[in-house]
């Protein structure tokens, strides 16, 4: 951020600039809260309109709490970092007095009564709440669309995804429309539209971040249920590692009653020197081919990572990539009752019968859509004892995982097989295929295994943003480190941003706007 002569800092840069950084020029009197707070709503009101990433802006709301965050700093009580900050919230998660909606249209006029638990610790710690962004209907697409607010576009390419189900955070925080979003993450639904829009995105440790949302909602009252999600946790995005450390550090810890008993405290990075650093990598698998461009950008990110003194080593993982994605699969579809109302689960399980129909000979191999299908049914079905052998083959891989980072402190993997492919809305996720060099192949489970394999052993996982193909869109890698090391997988991924020169905004933020009816 400019600061020559300590002149003061105004103008759309702003809004681009890292939460580090404007907690920063705040700190040394270069710009106040109110200043960013109404860059932020000039950028959402000129970049919104066509590519739909924020739902709801609460101006007002926003512009008081930034006078009030500018009163606090001026009389030196201000409570941190993060105090003046814009951010938005998915819609998912409550802002009290304003609407959450899931993204269905059953739930269009409900105005949420208290804020979720992770969003009263960001306004306890000053943040600025600006409003909602956009995803699919009860988070339930890998694109981010919705009968109540429309297609959110991907600044890069208008005419491709922006990924999903958080792909509205990812987007606002990629154009500047907030300085960082809190979305929430189950097989790729932070990683995938932070990857593909290029910028940061971290899947925390499971459970050391609260998943739940109005403490005070009654119970049977229609929503999706208010608990814990099994392998889903709260995730975030923003335009710099740093940015996610300081969040983190504001959102871990135990709900009540538990805090009585425990806290939770980050361990530091288990190094910061490049030289110190061990990376084991893989960029492909049998399962899951990874094209020829994604795999280039990568090689060439962790090229410039080595040439910074990081050992780059090839450890096998625990277990194979079929076996881990099958784990994830069968896991997390049951996990998926608990973020639907009940009438929403029963039409989904309902559909399983529709989805045998789909299956064909050629795809009921391992990968195929009708192996994919036999998996969710098995699950949909399961006993409590059956979840439960499940559950100790993933305690067991958890301890394999433990293992395997003893001597090397992060994993590098794609987050997605290809880029952000075209729009496809007209076919349900199971009959959706992408172009991956020529060969079409189906969505599912192609575009979760990644995410789901760190996933489904409650792994942390940050995304960096590692430079752009050749049809300059954004390839994003994913960097996994050992269960509640978050800082080291933040660490790293920073790290491997800063070698690759990965992270820079879109050209659609600096260019004069066309109409919004794009199709």
């Amino acid at each position: 951020m400019p600061r020559a002569g300590g002149a003061r800092v105004t103008g759309t840069a702003v809004a681009l600039e890292s939460a580090e950084a404007l907690s920063s020029a705040l700190g040394e009197g270069l710009t106040t809260s109110v200043d960013i707070v109404r860059q932020c709503i000039a950028t959402i009101d000129r970049l919104n309109p066509l590519l739909g990433a924020v739902v709801h802006v609460d101006r007002g709301a926003a512009l008081a709490a930034a006078q009030a965050s500018d009163e606090r700093r001026a009389r030196g009580l201000a409570r941190g970092p993060l105090d003046g900050i814009p951010a938005t919230v998915k819609d998912t998660h409550d802002i009290a007095g304003q609407p959450t909606t899931d993204g269905h249209a059953a739930f269009a006029t409900r105005v949420a009564a208290h804020d979720s638990e992770v969003v009263a610790r960001l306004r306890d710690a000053g943040v600025v709440l600006l409003g909602k962004t956009n995803l699919p209907a009860f988070s339930k697409d890998g694109q981010t669309w919705n009968e109540l607010f429309g297609l959110t576009r991907n600044p890069w390419d208008l005419e491709r995804t922006a990924g999903g189900s958080s792909g509205g955070s990812a987007v606002a925080v990629a154009t500047g429309m907030a300085a960082f979003d809190l979305g929430a993450d189950m097989g790729g639904s932070v990683r995938t539209p932070a990857a593909w829009n290029g910028v940061f995105g971290h899947k925390p440790t499971w459970g050391l971040v609260p998943q739940t949302r109005d403490p005070l909602r009654p119970e049977n009252s229609g929503l999706p249920l208010d608990t814990a999600i099994d392998i889903g946790a709260t995730g975030l995005v923003a335009r710099a590692a740093g940015d996610l450390a300081l969040i983190m550090h504001v959102l871990v810890g135990p709900l009540a009653p538990d805090r009585r008993a425990w806290t939770a405290t980050l361990p530091p990075p288990r190094v910061r020197d490049a030289s110190d650093l061990v990376v084991s990598v893989l960029l492909d698998d049998p399962f899951v081919p990874t094209s020829r461009e994604t795999r280039r950008v990568l090689e060439e990110g962790l090229a410039a990572l080595r040439a910074r003194g990081v050992t780059i080593v090839e450890k096998p993982l625990p277990r194979p990539v079929p076996a881990l994605c099958e784990l994830f699969e069968t896991l997390s579809f049951i996990g998926l009752s608990g973020t639907m109302p009940e009438a929403a689960w029963r039409e989904r399980i309902a559909s399983l019968e529709a989805e045998a129909e789909a299956e064909t000979e050629s795809e009921s191999g391992l990968g195929g859509v009708g192996w994919l299908w036999k998996l969710h049914a098995r699950a949909a079905g399961m006993t409590h004892r059956e979840w439960l052998r499940l559950d100790e083959s993933r305690r067991r891989l958890r301890e394999e995982w433990d293992d395997y980072f003893s001597d090397v402190h992060a994993l590098v993997t794609p987050v997605a097989p290809v880029q952000a492919h075209p729009h496809d809305l007209d076919r349900p996720p199971l009959e959706r295929r992408y172009d991956n060099d020529g060969v079409l192949r189906p969505n599912l489970p192609d575009l979760r295994v990644w995410p789901g394999i760190t996933g489904v052993a409650y792994l942390p996982s940050t995304i960096a943003p590692v430079g752009l193909d050749d049809a300059g869109l954004p390839v994003g890698a994913q960097v996994a480190a050992a269960e509640c090391d978050d800082l080291t997988a933040i660490h790293v991924a920073g790290l491997l941003a800063e070698a690759a020169g990965g992270g820079s905004a879109p050209p659609l933020v600096d260019e004069p706007i066309r109409s919004a009816s794009v199709k």
